[in-house]
């Protein structure tokens, strides 16, 4: 239980969306994913997915890991319209509303959706690296979090932000106990968790969260945890999916974007707190990332 433990206290949760939709003309998505991973609640109607089209019942959730494709059919049963992921990205206000919509309101096929990510150290995706497939399950709180997560996101009033991301750690908690719980998919998670544990991993992630201004090469972080230079990038990336740079100028640019909204530090301050000492080299690589300047991003 310790070494789940550890897993859910290194877990970075960070909610996308949460609202209620309904499906306003069936459709079946052939290969359908998306780039965050969904509970679906369904209300009324009917949800399959799945190659043996699995039927979701009213009043179950629907877990979906991030980055799996396959088939999900939403509405009345037996619908013939079939179309790929990609189609449906383009064209989904045609197949579904949100709840709100008052020309929505004749159809009975309804559900809640949150959409989430939930990183290991902010770099590793939990489920799908414990390759956790689509299943689904009865959960009385993980339905009433839902629902108070909408009403929230729906809410206008101080501490909004504070409160969803409360709850959205509260849903992925109460999921993950569920899992273990219930014993689901065992042999996955042992065979595909043991490297969330490596402690050289660990420490590598809180060195470089510690020590962003400070010179971080990959000579630095090989002898932090005693391999080779050459190694430690394929070490890094065999675990984690991305090379250590990369994760590295991301928590750069995350810190960066706290320190504009939160501090009254320049620039080129901010820079050098975060490690590039070249101011335009900072901004050049700013945008890179988020397709706007440090400037513009602080008076949005």
């Amino acid at each position: 239980m310790d070494n789940y433990n550890k897993i859910v206290d290194s877990l970075t949760v960070r909610f996308v969306n949460a609202q209620k939709m309904v499906s306003i003309k069936a459709i079946q998505i052939s290969n359908y994913h998306q780039e965050h991973n969904s509970l679906i609640l369904l209300h009324e109607g009917n949800i399959c997915f799945g190659k043996d089209s699995k039927q979701v019942k009213e009043g179950e959730i629907l877990f979906l890991s991030a980055n799996k494709a396959f088939m999900l059919e939403l509405g009345s049963k037996g619908s013939e319209n079939v179309i790929n992921n990609d189609e449906f990205n383009n064209l989904q206000s045609l197949y579904l509303q949100t709840y709100s919509n008052l020309s929505a309101s004749n159809h009975t096929d309804n559900f809640s959706i949150f959409n989430f990510q939930a990183k290991i150290f902010d770099s590793v995706g939990l489920f799908s690296a414990l390759e956790i497939p689509p299943f689904v399950l009865q959960s009385a709180k993980i339905s009433r979090l839902m629902q108070e997560i909408i009403n929230e996101s729906n809410n206008q009033e101080v501490g909004k932000n504070r409160l969803i991301h409360l709850i959205s750690e509260q849903i992925i908690i109460e999921l993950f106990r569920q899992i273990l719980r219930n014993q689901l998919f065992a042999e996955k998670i042992i065979i595909n968790s043991p490297y969330f544990k490596d402690p050289r991993l660990a420490d590598m992630f809180n060195y470089i969260k510690k020590n962003l201004n400070s010179d971080l090469s990959n000579k630095v972080l090989a002898n932090l945890i005693n391999v080779s230079e050459d190694y430690v990038g394929q070490y890094f990336k065999m675990l984690t999916g991305i090379n250590p740079q990369d994760y590295i100028e991301y928590q750069r640019m995350e810190k960066a974007l706290v320190l504009l909204q939160s501090t009254k530090l320049s620039i080129s301050e901010i820079g050098a707190e975060i490690g590039y000492k070249d101011t335009t080299y900072f901004c050049k690589r700013f945008k890179m990332r988020f397709a706007t300047s440090p400037g513009q991003k602080r008076k949005k």
